[in-house]
């Protein structure tokens, strides 16, 4: 009883179209308007092809189906011949009359063929004794036993001369092959019936073979029976997939179509073929005259801006056209997927397309509840059963009573729930009372179970906000706080019913800044995120409680986007707690104002008095004069030379105090840059020592402080060159590389090397390895070195194969602060 509700003709889609700004230069104003205008013309015929696709694929699989349900009826009447042949001729002759007397216009005959390949029988009347054992679809069925049904090319009758479709069904007994039943199907009734599908009056639908011959064609039928498509269509492809689309000039008739084609179960393949010419026709006159009326408004231009108004207007009403045309296409394909039948006051159901059956899987007979069939499993949306007479469908046509949107559930043959959506419209006779009504769902089920696991993803997510130990604040567009969780409460010191329609101006937060001065409800983040559509992370605001005290939080926010307002409709605000944090932070900032205190003694109160006992020693050491011994010459020298050590440790120390705290901020920085830097501040040393300096590698950009960066370099090349050899000319090379997850950058030098049990007092302070008399310094250069780079997140190390071996200095830093560049060539200094 399954059957197809006939094609409605496509209703327009309306688009918005975008206005063309009219500026007041007219040589811009030309220039945009014909970009857009070409746009324009690309984007109706790109939307006039989809539409074409989508009409092909439509036609194929509702022709697909066709053919496959008529295949199927053939197939049930080839089964039950077969029987009646294995019962005997008389058997047989009795079903063909029945066959003859059915008047199925697409038969021409039924008829049999024995195991020798000789017509036994035809449903025609009597017919000579003819051989048919050179027929293809014989030999398949005869020498192939799984060979139930076979579909034979067309063929021309050796009796009747006209051409023919034969399908045929072997017959065996006790599995012996005694002989073959077809059906000659006419293909030009078959084909008066495709070509109901046909939209257009050079559209074509063909019914292709396996191999890709012609068995069905609706233009030219005969001249294609039995032809060969050639070989390079898409569906003939090795794994060609069931479905597709495809453009080619026809093989018949050399018209340019879009073909889609629908693989049917027993290999058939159904293609349609939408002419593009006849099908853009309409799109391309309206973009032929769109640029007809573009050139003639350019021309208009220069002698009046109303001619180009003129144009505009024009323009935009055919682009409507062909929007509300695309709407009237969406709106048919879409409605084909809802079930839809005609019930009976009685309640049966006297019509219903595929859909229908889809949703609801009973069999042919429940489902179109005929008397004594059993009934279906119906219950309302709260779970109460109904019974026929509460159908909404048999009210309907009893009563006349149209119900909308009436949510049902039915227990169908696989004994799952399908939940659906109903709705019924009255069928009024002459008399003008209801006689049947017709019915139209739609499968909600899986709607519902997503309804179901939204409201248990909210459960979740409320409970997971509620659990937070950050306070979670919601406010509309207003800036009115209309959610807030147990956190923000206790956090802010309010109730939900007290937070509950307060906003960000009200004067009872008495919110201030990190330094104690007011912060205006206005400027809060919340409301700054509303204005401007803008997070805001890490604000820091203090709020003044009743009693005085300061409850200090760090405020995050993320504004909710209404897509088609443009515009926030909400703000989610994050508050944590940061009082304990902030009073640590202030203890810190106490800490390091008196840790400058102490910097600021040592450079200034704990020198000035070295700086003294230098002074008087030297002047001690010139008022004696010559009366002093050589020894007491020699203690004095002792004496001043430890004051200016002690001098220089001081100031090393103060530098080493200072990293991190002054200085240059974090910022990119070019590491090649800071190298040239110091090689510059180093150029007399190099120049005296003739130190031979290479450079390699990609040296990237890096996120440092560029005097840290500078003095590292500095000490490290300061090193390199102190400690060679006496004799030898300093070799250095330096070189950076990206290894792994970091940047590594290495100092190689030829110097006097490194003992291997020494290597672990080289980054401490005050901690030297030579005596001061061979190599001077302060013992806090590689101590400073360490804590720069442990500043930036590195690593620095020491490798010396031994004394007199040389040494590489490394150090790395992470490779998410840094962005390579280009490889350098090698320079020598």
């Amino acid at each position: 009883m399954s059957e197809t509700l006939p094609c409605a003709r496509a209703r327009p889609f309306t688009v918005d179209r975008t206005r063309a700004a009219i500026v007041a230069v007219v040589a811009v104003f030309v220039g945009l308007y014909w970009l857009n205008t070409v746009q324009d013309v690309r984007k109706n015929e790109a939307d006039a092809f989809e539409a074409a696709k989508r009409r092909a694929v439509f036609t194929a699989q509702s022709a697909a189906e066709a053919v496959e349900t008529t295949l199927d009826r053939f197939r049930v009447s080839l089964r039950i011949a077969a029987t009646a042949a294995q019962q005997g001729p008389e058997v047989l002759a009795l079903y063909g009359s029945t066959m003859s007397a059915g008047a199925d216009d697409m038969v021409l005959q039924l008829f049999h063929v024995d195991r020798d390949g000789h017509l036994s029988y035809s449903s025609l009347g009597p017919v000579p004794r003819i051989f048919l054992g050179d027929r293809e679809y014989f030999k398949t069925v005869a020498n192939n036993p799984n060979a139930e049904f076979v579909v034979s090319v067309p063929v021309l009758g050796r009796l009747s001369n006209k051409w023919s479709l034969q399908l045929a069904q072997g017959v065996r007994v006790n599995g012996k092959f005694t002989g073959m039943v077809a059906l000659a199907v006419s293909p030009e009734r078959w084909t008066e019936r495709l070509a109901r599908f046909e939209g257009g009056p050079h559209d074509v639908l063909t019914l292709f073979s396996p191999d890709g011959v012609y068995l069905l064609r609706t233009r030219d039928p005969q001249q294609s029976f039995g032809q060969q498509v050639p070989p390079n269509r898409p569906f003939l492809a090795d794994g060609a997939a069931n479905a597709g689309t495809y453009v080619e000039s026809g093989a018949r008739d050399g018209i340019l179509r879009l073909y889609a084609w629908q693989r049917l179960g027993t290999g058939q393949i159904l293609i349609s073929g939408i002419a593009l010419d006849d099908f853009l026709a309409s799109t391309r006159d309206l973009n032929r005259q769109t640029v007809l009326r573009g050139i003639a408004a350019t021309v208009a231009l220069v002698m009046a801006v109303a001619s180009i108004l003129f144009f505009i207007r024009r323009s935009e009403r055919a682009s409507h056209a062909i929007a509300e045309k695309e709407t009237m296409q969406r709106v048919t394909l879409s409605a084909m997927a809802e079930g839809l039948a005609v019930v009976a006051a009685s309640g049966e159901v006297l019509f219903h397309n595929d859909s229908f059956a889809r949703i609801l899987t009973y069999g042919e007979d429940r489902l179109c509840r005929v008397p004594g069939a059993q009934p279906w499993d119906v219950f309302s949306a709260d779970g109460v059963a109904l019974g026929p007479d509460h159908y909404p469908s048999v009210i309907t046509a009893r009563t006349g009573q149209p119900f909308d949107d009436v949510t049902l559930g039915v227990m169908t043959s696989d004994r799952k729930t399908h939940w659906l959506n109903v709705n019924t419209r009255p069928l009024l006779g002459a008399d003008g009372k209801p006689y049947a009504a017709i019915l139209t769902m739609t499968d909600i089920t899986a709607e519902r179970a997503a309804e179901r696991a939204l409201k248990e993803s909210e459960a979740r997510y409320r409970t997971v906000v509620e659990s937070l130990v950050e306070g979670i604040v919601v406010q509309d567009h207003t800036g009115a706080i209309i959610a807030s969780n147990p956190a923000a409460e206790r956090i802010l010191g309010l109730g939900a019913h007290e937070m509950a329609g307060r906003y960000s101006t009200d004067v009872r937060w008495r919110a201030i800044h990190a330094d104690g001065s007011d912060f205006p409800g206005d400027t809060h983040p919340a409301m700054v995120t509303l204005r401007t559509g803008e997070c805001q992370e890490g604000v820091v605001m203090g709020l003044r409680k009743p009693d005085d005290t300061v409850t200090w939080v760090e405020v995050n926010t993320a504004p909710l986007w209404d897509s088609e307002a443009g515009r926030p409709t909400a703000v989610v605000s994050s508050v944590l707690d940061i009082t304990n944090r902030k009073e640590f932070e202030d203890e810190l900032s106490r800490s390091n104002s008196e840790l400058e205190q102490f910097a600021y003694a040592v450079s200034h109160d704990l020198r000035e008095p070295l700086r003294m006992v230098a002074a008087y020693m030297q002047l001690l050491q010139r008022r004696l004069g010559p009366g002093l011994s050589t020894e007491a010459e020699e203690f004095i020298g002792f004496a001043v030379d430890g004051a200016k050590r002690m001098d220089r440790m001081l100031v090393a120390l103060l530098e080493y105090s200072r990293v991190g705290r002054i200085g240059q901020p974090m910022d990119w920085i070019n590491s090649r840059q800071a190298l040239e830097e110091a090689l510059l501040f180093l150029s007399p040393v190099i120049n005296q020592t003739n130190a031979v300096i290479t450079v390699t590698g990609e040296w990237p950009e890096i996120f440092a402080s560029a005097d840290e960066i500078e003095r590292l370099f500095q000490n490290l090349l300061g090193n390199a060159l102190k400690y060679h050899q006496d004799g030898s000319v300093p070799v250095i090379q330096l070189a950076a590389r990206q290894q792994g997850g970091e940047w590594r950058f290495s100092f190689t030098d030829n110097g006097i090397g490194i003992a291997s049990d020494q290597i672990g007092r080289l980054f401490k302070v005050f901690q030297r390895l030579h005596a001061n008399n061979r190599y001077e310094g302060s013992g806090i250069g590689l101590a400073l070195c360490r804590k720069i780079v442990q500043r930036h997140d590195g690593r620095i190390w020491v490798e010396s194969p031994g004394p007199g071996e040389g040494s590489t200095f490394v150090f790395t830093l992470p490779a998410g602060t840094a962005h390579s560049r280009m490889p350098e060539a090698v320079v020598e200094a």
